[in-house]
């Protein structure tokens, strides 16, 4: 009985030293500590440049704006409104083709 009751005794000693040195290694270096949370290894995701639509002033992320070829010259707009709105203002007609 008193081996195991030894054996015990040296099993919490270790472990209460291994958590101060846990505790002194996270003061001495604190930036090394790993980071916590959902987001721990992912990748970020891509930027994508805002643009601004020349009607309404509004800006958007391109990939989601609506494209339109002007004298050779691709502009982006918002919405199919503000592209037959800018080419009203500019011709008095629709927009000119289809897709850049």
């Amino acid at each position: 009985m008193g081996g195991t009751v030894g054996l015990l005794r040296w099993l919490i000693l270790l472990v209460l030293f291994y958590l101060i040195w846990r505790v002194l290694k996270g003061l001495i270096q604190p930036g090394r500590r790993p980071t916590a949370g959902p987001d721990r290894g992912s990748r970020p995701e891509k930027a994508e440049d805002l643009i601004q639509d020349p009607v309404s002033g509004v800006y958007f992320p391109r990939s989601q704006g609506v494209a339109s070829k002007v004298e050779g010259k691709v502009l982006y707009f918002v919405n199919t409104g503000t592209r037959d709105e800018y080419h009203r203002r500019r011709t008095g007609t629709g927009p000119q083709g289809g897709k850049p």
